[in-house]
């Protein structure tokens, strides 16, 4: 690879490039190229015959099929919910009260009448502890 030196701003081979690549390759291209272009010869249109239709029976089974996996389950998801034992109150993936140091007590409420379920957080004031309870507490695991 070759460095030039730009042009001064005044010389008539500004905008000229130092090796005149892209003219170059231009030429190569252009001679491998067939002078006269060859004529484009169509084919003849090939007329395809349709693919025959497929008999209304097997068009149903088809849409049978469907509708009955649909039916299947769903039936089988309504049954294996009724099946379902409910969740005790303060069951579930919150924390265990007892395990943490927070004077609070967090439970899950269901109503059964109105189908509500919630979550009911009870906090308890905390007693005053002595400077000895810390120590013991800090001990602890």
């Amino acid at each position: 690879m070759r460095f030039v030196d730009p042009p001064s701003l005044d010389s008539p081979e500004r905008g000229l490039s130092g090796d005149d690549l892209d003219g170059l390759l231009s030429a190569f291209f252009r001679a491998e190229l067939p002078d006269p272009w060859p004529a484009v010869t169509v084919p003849a249109p090939a007329i395809l015959p349709l693919p025959a239709a497929a008999p209304p029976r097997r068009r149903n089974a088809s849409r049978l099929a469907l509708a009955a996996s649909v039916a299947l389950f769903l039936t089988g998801s309504w049954l294996v919910s009724g099946k379902l034992p409910e969740a005790p109150p303060g069951s579930g993936p919150l924390p265990d009260p007892s395990a943490s140091r927070l004077n609070a007590t967090v439970g899950l409420t269901h109503d059964g009448k109105t189908g509500q379920t919630g979550v009911r957080i009870d906090v308890r004031p905390v007693p005053k502890k002595s400077p000895m309870a810390d120590q013991l507490n800090d001990m602890l695991p």
